[in-house]
């Protein structure tokens, strides 16, 4: 029996060591919703420390779903430290309707 979980990116602004305008402190996770997947990470960044940066999730990414075999849920990875939002050593693209090309944003 396969099981449906959606994919989450979840990112506290900045991490320990660099403040909250260092490296976003982000995991990936695997869960039924987003409010599900904030309180799985909320429950792990309580644990890291935490004077420079607060210790709860400031940003939720959908990045689809995935049609499993075996039960997964919760944090597949993290932390790890990136940045959650475009910058300019990111390349996005953008497409409002199939007919249109991709255009970098």
């Amino acid at each position: 029996m396969s099981v449906l979980h959606n994919l989450y990116l979840v990112a506290r602004w900045g991490n320990e060591e660099e403040g909250p305008n260092g490296k976003d402190t982000m995991y990936l996770v695997a869960s039924t919703s987003y409010l599900e997947a904030s309180r799985v990470v909320d429950a792990e960044l309580i644990k890291l420390p935490h004077q420079n940066v607060a210790p709860r999730s400031n940003w939720i990414c959908l990045l689809g779903t995935a049609d499993v075999k075996a039960h997964i849920e919760g944090i597949l990875k993290g932390p790890f430290y990136d940045l959650s939002g475009l910058s300019g050593a990111r390349s996005a693209w953008t497409k409002e309707h199939n007919g249109k090309r991709w255009k970098a944003i």
